[in-house]
């Protein structure tokens, strides 16, 4: 209430002061000249560019889908001389005021700098888009400045753009080229590899061997089985026709000559003839010794051949039994042979497929080293064709967009009448100096009002004395005139006669 009461005391200081301030500054605001501003907004990083991160080299990307630039660097690129110099010399054809830097003489206002008077800055949080902005007290200066530098930054950015596919592909041709001798390389190491060891592919190989040792193991089971049976009949001959061991090994390796079984064979006929002659002609007849000499011929003969087949003959052999065998055993005798010679065949054919089964495992144990040593060359190949294609499909994406003049940043707000806002807000700088106006004229008559040591009320005496206050004299505004100062007021108003004092 006393706050209150001090203001309307001071109200016409309040009032006057208020206008003295406030007058002054409006007039001052009113008569600057307007203020325009222009904001054009750019995408410096569209969400299909596809240039830096289309180039991928040995399996690694040079780029990624997330955003990579640095938008600091950025800005300053594009407001350092070597970009805003060819853009300040085509505004000074119309506006030559527009220099490149700030003149030195800060008094001259109609001159400015573009490096200080056009103002970028990134967008909102975690946006690839630049905001580029110009102010002017003229519209059509404000649209031709900002025209003109988002023309210059898109030719510098294609130009950019450009020459860095230029550097990636120039880069990539480099890369094909050592991928196409790599490529080449292990291919050769493949097929050398292919003819020295005779591998063809591994699973092909592999299942070559499974299959040969499946048919070498049932191979081996037959022969067995056919061995069995032969060598049984072979013992059941054997007691059949009466030999002993040392004459049946005799038997077997003399019955394995053709030569010596023909002897056999004359010998056995001229036995026969001779028996048959000896009885119808007598032993004296020349006939029968004639058949005599010839049979001790054969003999020697006979005897001649086997010492010559079996080369260490026994002392106490005798052929007897070979020309004595009966005629009823000489089927079996021969079907002992037949058998015998099955038994060696058969074994002989054992022994090779044992052979093979030997080789064809020393072959598997060699075919895993080998097939390692084929696997290590195959994937070598595979990872140098697959990193040649993604040469190829890397190098198909630059030479397009280098074809088709892709460039990446894009201009989001046309530059027209619709971007220019007005920038002196001279609404807010007149409200601003109207309250600043009050407040000041507030703070200056309270200060007054407060700085008074006058009493203008009973309460404003009991806070200053802090005492009891005993009685107050009642005002009456007539009782001034009886002051000795007043008496000629006091003698006009007739309220004292004019003989008092």
């Amino acid at each position: 209430a006393e706050l209150f009461r001090a203001i309307r005391r001071k109200g016409l200081l309040i009032i006057a002061t208020t206008l003295a301030v406030a007058i002054p500054s409006s007039v001052w605001i009113l008569s600057q000249p307007p203020l325009y501003e222009g904001k054009v907004e750019i995408l410096v990083e569209p969400p299909n560019q596809r240039s830096e991160s289309s180039i991928v080299v040995a399996g690694r990307g040079l780029g990624g889908p997330r955003s990579n630039l640095d938008y600091d660097s950025q800005i300053r690129v594009l407001k350092s001389p070597v970009i805003l110099t060819p853009i300040v010399q085509s505004i000074q054809s119309k506006y030559p005021e527009v220099l490149l830097y700030p003149p030195a003489d800060k008094k001259d206002k109609k001159k400015e700098g573009l490096t200080e008077a056009i103002k970028i800055k990134r967008g909102a949080k975690d946006t690839r888009i630049l905001e580029v902005s110009y102010k002017s007290e003229s519209k059509e200066k404000v649209l031709f400045v900002l025209r003109h530098t988002i023309r210059g930054y898109l030719q510098y950015q294609k130009k950019e753009h450009i020459d860095s596919l230029s550097r990636q592909i120039d880069f990539t041709e480099r890369e094909i080229k050592k991928a196409r001798a790599e490529v080449a390389k292990w291919d050769f190491e493949l097929e050398k590899f292919q003819k020295s060891r005779g591998v063809m592919t591994p699973n092909l190989q592999g299942n070559a061997f499974q299959a040969q040792l499946a048919f070498i193991q049932g191979e081996r089971e037959k022969v067995k089985v056919e061995l069995e049976g032969l060598r049984k009949l072979s013992r059941e001959l054997q007691k059949k026709i009466q030999l002993t061991p040392q004459q049946v090994d005799i038997v077997t390796l003399l019955n394995r000559q053709p030569y010596y079984l023909q002897l056999i064979s004359r010998l056995r006929e001229t036995e026969t003839q001779l028996a048959l002659e000896t009885v119808k002609l007598g032993s004296e007849h020349p006939a029968v010794k004639e058949l005599s000499l010839r049979r001790d011929q054969l003999v020697s003969l006979l005897q001649i051949e086997t010492d010559k087949i079996l080369k260490n003959p026994p002392e106490n052999l005798s052929l007897d039994f070979l020309v004595s065998i009966p005629q009823n055993r000489l089927e079996a005798v021969q079907q002992f042979f037949d058998v015998n010679n099955q038994i060696q065949v058969l074994q002989a054919k054992d022994r090779g497929l044992a052979e093979a089964l030997e080789k064809l495992n020393r072959n598997t144990s060699d075919f895993s080293t080998t097939n390692r040593e084929y696997s290590q060359l195959l994937r070598e190949s595979q990872i140098a064709n697959q990193k040649l294609t993604r040469l190829l499909t890397s190098m198909e994406n630059l030479r397009f967009q280098l074809y088709t003049a892709l460039f990446p940043w894009q201009v989001l707000t046309p530059i027209d009448e619709n971007i220019i806002k007005d920038a002196s807000k001279k609404n807010i700088k007149l409200a601003v100096v109207i309250i600043s106006s009050v407040f000041v004229s507030l703070f200056i008559g309270l200060l007054l009002e407060f700085s008074d040591k006058r009493f203008r009320s009973l309460e404003e005496i009991k806070n200053t004395i802090r005492l009891p206050l005993l009685g107050t004299c009642p005002y009456n505004k007539n009782l001034a005139v009886l002051f000795p100062g007043n008496h000629k007021k006091a003698r006009k108003k007739g309220l004292i006669s004019p003989q008092t004092l």
